[in-house]
């Protein structure tokens, strides 16, 4: 019926979400902050905020599709583009700085996105996949010919993509125990 409950402890106001929640569509959850989409476009958020990740861009503009990182969050706009806003809006390298909401140029229009931990991934209009932010672990490195992606997923240090052929590739720490 699109309403959002929540239950567990209440750390951060995790337990208290805004109003106006109806008619929602999509939950995100992140390290210890929430995203939910309406089905008219509409992003909110809540939660722990030291890094601005519940800080909802007032030019975002109706959504599609949300996602959130450890301390990063991303709406894929109706026009397919991104907009990320948290930690790694800059690349210092210094934790969690490490350019994870920062969308590459040129990037445009993709198809689908998923948020790791540090990183982010994207399902380009090809079918092809793109991630960028913290690659300690190698879940920035795309595999070599890795096409046909209709969904791709971040986990803490890992990534992964769902092919049309329904076979799964991962890629990151630990990648072929997940």
């Amino acid at each position: 019926n699109g309403k959002v409950a929540v239950w567990g402890n209440g750390w951060y106001g995790l337990g208290s979400p805004p109003p106006n929640l109806d008619g929602s569509t999509v939950i995100a959850g992140g390290g210890n902050h929430v995203l939910a989409l309406r089905s008219d476009g509409a992003v909110f958020s809540w939660g722990q905020n030291d890094y601005g990740q519940i800080d909802v861009p007032e030019d975002l503009g109706p959504a599609i599709a949300i996602t959130a990182g450890r301390s990063h969050s991303i709406a894929q706009r109706v026009d397919g583009t991104l907009m990320c806003w948290g930690a790694g809006t800059t690349s210092s390298g210094i934790s969690p700085h490490y350019g994870q909401a920062r969308v590459p140029p040129g990037l445009g229009a993709v198809a689908g996105v998923a948020a790791g931990g540090y990183h982010t991934l994207v399902r380009k209009l090809d079918g092809t996949v793109a991630a960028w932010g913290f690659n300690s672990q190698g879940q920035c490195n795309v595999p070599s010919g890795l096409s046909q992606v209709v969904k791709v997923v971040g986990g803490g240090y890992f990534s992964g993509a769902i092919r049309a052929a329904g076979t799964i590739t991962l890629w990151g720490d630990d990648a072929q125990g997940q």
